[in-house]
């Protein structure tokens, strides 16, 4: 055999050799991995003692069989709504577009705190994460934040307990109220129950706008001013503006649970009756936010009330079973005593009516009873 096929021969031998031990080795080294790769039920339950649940954003080493998370805003917002430590903790408001984190404002030492949380769960250390936390809060649904605190703050009430709203339109305002007090008790009663079932579920059916009627000085935009206990005290306001635009209606009631038209001021518009009261039998309004980039559903969540100084005051008398009017009268004022002292226990008792599905609304013969007491009141013309 010539030393050239010798040389050829032994490469070849040589060759063959090499490739039947890379494939021992690579046979070997499959065996191994496909013995210790992890099943699907092993890679879930990592999941759930990392993050409480199961997710699609990982990937696993071939090798080293190890779990890894990838980072995304959107894995960031599924932790944010899926994960034990911190679900139902986060709420976007749909009113102001602000995020609220354990029922506060989302401030930049919350939002680290998060972001370590998240670190934590997952392991995951980017420069990007605060720029996904941004991205994430903004996909939080739209959710009412008032609606979730006045459900919880207004609790305890004792249905056994002597009722609070039976008496207090009648207590507070004592011989200012020249209304019949029955009367003035049904309409105080529908109204205060209407307003909590629109604080704590926005869009209900609510139609009535209690007004009190009377003489300056006697405390009727006051107790409207102060008639919402703590936290919920700077909620009411009296609002001015145009009914017939609806932009600056949302902007002008946002914020509120009581919306008081003081001196019916929203009358005094060029033809804005007809507005309100198809604002009156409404339950949303079709509105672009200031914050939003869209035109979207803007549920009421006010209940409305009116002033007036004016001893005729309602436009017509189709107009009338919407305004649910209760006259006062000189001498007297408020008693600001005993409204401040029993405030609190008059929407402990209103939310309870309210979960308990107490109708807000009148029947036929309360809205003629209504018409009847309001007969004084329409302007003649």
């Amino acid at each position: 055999m010539s030393d050239v096929v010798k040389f050829f021969t032994k490469t070849a031998v040589s060759a063959a050799r090499s490739l039947l031990l890379s494939e021992v080795k690579g046979g070997v080294k499959s065996f191994i991995n496909a013995k210790r790769a992890k099943t699907i039920q092993d890679i879930h339950q990592e999941m759930m003692k990392n993050l409480g649940y199961t997710t699609a954003h990982y990937a696993v080493n071939k090798t080293t069989q190890e779990l890894t998370y990838k980072p995304s805003a959107i894995f960031l917002h599924e932790w944010l709504t899926s994960s034990p430590l911190v679900k139902e903790k986060i709420v976007r408001d749909e009113e102001s577009g602000h995020v609220y984190i354990d029922g506060e404002l989302a401030s930049s030492p919350k939002k680290l705190d998060l972001i370590n949380r998240f670190i934590a769960s997952t392991n995951i250390k980017v420069a990007s994460l605060p720029s996904h936390m941004e991205s994430a809060l903004k996909m939080i649904e739209l959710s009412d934040f008032n609606a979730t605190k006045f459900k919880t703050a207004l609790t305890g009430w004792d249905p056994n307990r002597e009722s609070i709203i039976n008496t207090f339109l009648p207590t507070a305002f004592g011989e200012v109220l020249a209304t019949d007090p029955a009367y003035a008790t049904l309409l105080f009663r529908k109204w205060v129950i209407g307003t909590a079932k629109r604080a704590m579920t926005p869009g209900v059916s609510f139609d009535g706008c209690l007004v009190l009627r009377g003489p300056g000085g006697v405390g009727k935009t006051a107790f409207f001013r102060n008639l919402l206990p703590e936290p919920f005290h700077t909620r009411t306001g009296e609002i001015f503006c145009n009914v017939k635009n609806p932009q600056k209606f949302v902007e002008s009631i946002k914020g509120k649970t009581i919306a008081c038209f003081d001196e019916m001021s929203v009358l005094d518009h060029y033809r804005a009756e007809e507005s309100f009261k198809q604002l009156l039998s409404s339950q949303n309004v079709d509105v672009r936010m200031a914050w939003a980039r869209e035109e979207r559903r803007y549920a009421l969540r006010q209940g409305f009330a009116g002033t007036s100084n004016k001893a005729q005051f309602i436009p017509d008398q189709f107009f009338s079973r919407r305004l649910w009017t209760i006259d006062l009268r000189e001498p007297g004022r408020l008693n600001f005593d005993y409204l401040f002292a029993n405030r609190t226990a008059l929407w402990q008792e209103a939310v309870y009516l309210a979960k308990q599905n107490e109708s807000c609304m009148l029947s036929v013969e309360e809205q003629q009873l209504v018409e009847q007491n309001n007969a004084a009141f329409i302007v003649r013309k």
